[in-house]
């Protein structure tokens, strides 16, 4: 019997073949191209998990793309914050985005190696890395480009967006760059990072919105050191530490330190800091002092056009008045810090006195002085020069609320007086002095005038107001000063004055910058003409009860690197010397020479001698209890 060979056999009209059957590798995916497992055609039994490598790249590529968006959302915010302003985006801003939005497109290229992807993503870490380091001193130099004097300050959140978004893509750039090997990538993964990052960028907006204020008082200030009697050598040093100082104000201790944010009082005796109020990351836009140096104030503008104040204790820090509303229009003169009142017995008593220029009496013109009510902004009252017993009776300029009186500068002449173009006044009998007001009612408590009769030297109604005023133990003493020279010194305790002539008919009177009950000392710029060049000099000039002048001495501009006609000075008396600051600075140049010098008033003149000298910005000069205090931008010196 034969024996047959099996043969294939076919079912279904298909031939079944055998074969060998070989093993197979899957192969693995680009980690920028696989999101993970997706349909039916997945096999689950070829498909690797992801491994701790793997899930660090999603993460990274997460970061990457939500920095990406958070970069994008910052810059469309800030453009929107100032829409009319093309100025509002700085250009790096654009082109940073736009760099890396090109580093993002080789991000998604497919089918890349593992050499390839690392290059890439390296070089986006490099672009974002620079952003990131770049990003603070760019932003400050396109700030400064862009600066308007514009003193609201409004909180955004587009730098602090902008700042983490590109930290973000130059973290996740590093992290791809930096990875052993490639492999899936979860989807989880990336949402991990987009998670992250929103949780950062959450916590930072949160944090920018919410400023805490930095407040320390102290209860017990102790006795106040004394002014000194001599500015001789620097005594005690404070350093601002990163803040800015922009100006220093007198108080009942020492010094009060504007650095931009708030307030530091300085004890004057050895400059350390005796209380603190600050709001970190904000802008105050104007500081002083009040009642002379009693209470210390601060006030912010805010983006509704209004403003808000703060008032507090100059010895102690205490709070009086907490960020209220402070919305009176024309509150703040340069230089003029006693034209707000505030009581401790009727805080809400807040007031502005105002008045108008004393030179529109001009011409036949009128004066004016005006009290409002500085939390509602309305007027209380307004008083107009008038006719009195056939003379026309004018304000004067910088009126002074003080001790819950108003006290304002009077003149009374002839209308012919007023008429004059040239305000000489020759042979028109003219009366000075000053008048009490009620603040809150505007009625007259007293008024006092002296007849002025110096027909060689005329008053002259230009910048004719209340130039200095001084405590002089439990009294008042006014120096009021018109456009000629003239001055008269009043004690307001006793009702007496005096007059003050002129130093000179060629030098003018100059400005009350000593004030006692014994004497009143002037300073008195000359320029003169030695050998093609100007030669300016402040001569201090010390005049007694009689009038007459006691004392001369004189102090010459040092060369501090400008043209003389170029040099601006600063001059006061602390005791028996004269102080005078010499400043090179041009306009906006804050990069030039200055000298303080001192001189002694007494008898006989003394040599002048140099007490400090700097290069760089400087503030004028504050008296304060305990030292001479120079505020420069980044600390304050004080002399004694």
């Amino acid at each position: 019997m034969a024996i047959s060979t099996p043969q294939p056999y076919t079912f279904a009209g298909m031939e079944r073949k055998t074969h060998a059957v070989s093993p197979t590798t899957a192969s693995t995916p680009d980690p920028d191209d696989i999101d993970g497992v997706e349909g039916e055609a997945a096999d689950p039994v070829t498909t690797t998990p992801p491994s701790p490598g793997d899930r660090w790249s999603a993460f990274a590529r997460g970061l990457v793309h939500a920095g990406l968006l958070a970069a994008t959302a910052a810059t469309v915010v800030r453009e929107f914050e100032e829409p009319a302003s093309v100025e509002s985006v700085p250009p790096f801003f654009v082109a940073l985005v736009v760099l890396l939005l090109i580093g993002a497109c080789f991000t998604g290229t497919p089918q890349r190696e593992v050499r390839s992807l690392r290059l890439r993503n390296a070089l986006l870490a490099v672009v974002a890395t620079a952003g990131t380091v770049l990003f603070i001193p760019l932003e400050a130099f396109a700030w400064t480009l862009t600066f308007t004097q514009e003193p609201i300050h409004t909180p955004s959140i587009a730098p602090s967006m902008l700042w983490i978004g590109v930290a973000a893509v130059a973290t996740g750039a590093w992290i791809g760059a930096l990875r052993d090997r490639p492999g899936p990538v979860p989807i989880g993964g990336r949402g991990v990072g987009a998670v992250v990052l929103g949780v950062v960028v959450l916590g930072v907006v949160v944090l920018s919105f919410h400023r805490p204020v930095v407040h320390r008082w102290d209860e017990d200030p102790g006795i106040a050191a004394p002014v000194p009697a001599q500015a001789q050598e620097v005594v005690w040093e404070w350093d601002a530490d990163g803040s800015t100082v922009r100006v220093v104000h007198s108080g009942t201790h020492g010094p009060i330190v504007d650095v931009s944010d708030g307030l530091v009082a300085l004890a004057g005796s050895d400059g350390r800091e005796s209380w603190t109020y600050r709001l970190p990351g904000q802008v105050i836009d104007h500081t002083g002092t009040l009642s002379g140096g009693r209470w210390a104030y601060m006030v912010q503008s805010t983006p509704e056009d209004e403003a808000r104040v703060w008032i507090m204790d100059a010895g102690t820090g205490e709070l009086a008045i907490e960020d209220e509303l402070f919305p009176a229009d024309g509150w703040y003169q340069f230089g003029a810090t006693e034209r707000i009142s505030f009581s401790p017995e009727s805080p809400d008593d807040l007031l502005v006195a105002s008045a108008t220029p004393s030179d529109s009496a001009l011409g036949g013109g009128s004066t004016s002085i005006a009290v409002a009510d500085a939390r509602t902004g309305d007027d209380l009252w307004s008083k107009v020069s008038e006719e009195n017993d056939e003379a026309l009776c004018h304000f004067g300029e910088n009126p002074v609320l003080r001790d819950e009186v108003l006290l304002v500068a009077r003149l009374c002449a002839d209308a012919s007086f007023f008429d004059e173009e040239d305000s000489h006044g020759r042979g028109v009998p003219v009366q000075v002095g000053y008048a009490v007001l009620d603040p809150l009612t505007s009625e007259v408590l007293h008024e006092r005038l002296w007849e002025y009769e110096d027909n060689d030297r005329p008053w002259s109604m230009w910048s004719f107001g209340i130039s200095r005023v001084e405590t002089d133990g439990d009294g008042l003493l006014l120096a009021l000063q018109g456009g000629g020279g003239s001055a008269l010194v009043v004690d307001v305790a006793t009702d007496e004055g005096r007059f003050v002539p002129p130093h000179s008919r060629e030098t003018g009177g100059g400005s009350v910058t000593g004030l006692t009950r014994e004497a009143t000392t002037r300073a008195v710029r000359t320029e003169e003409r030695d050998e093609g060049r100007n030669v300016i000099e402040i001569l201090f000039a010390r005049a007694g009860e009689g009038g007459d002048p006691e004392v001369t001495t004189t102090t010459r501009a040092p060369d501090v690197g400008t043209p003389d006609d170029d040099v601006r000075d600063w001059s006061a008396v602390v005791g028996d010397t004269g102080l005078v600051m010499w400043d090179a600075r041009g306009f906006g140049d804050e990069d030039q020479n200055w000298e303080l010098h001192a001189v002694s008033l007494l008898e006989p003149p003394q040599e002048t001698t140099t007490v400090l000298t700097g290069r760089g910005s400087v503030a004028d000069p504050v008296v304060a209890p305990g030292a001479v205090v120079l505020a420069l931008s980044d600390r304050v010196i004080g002399i004694g």
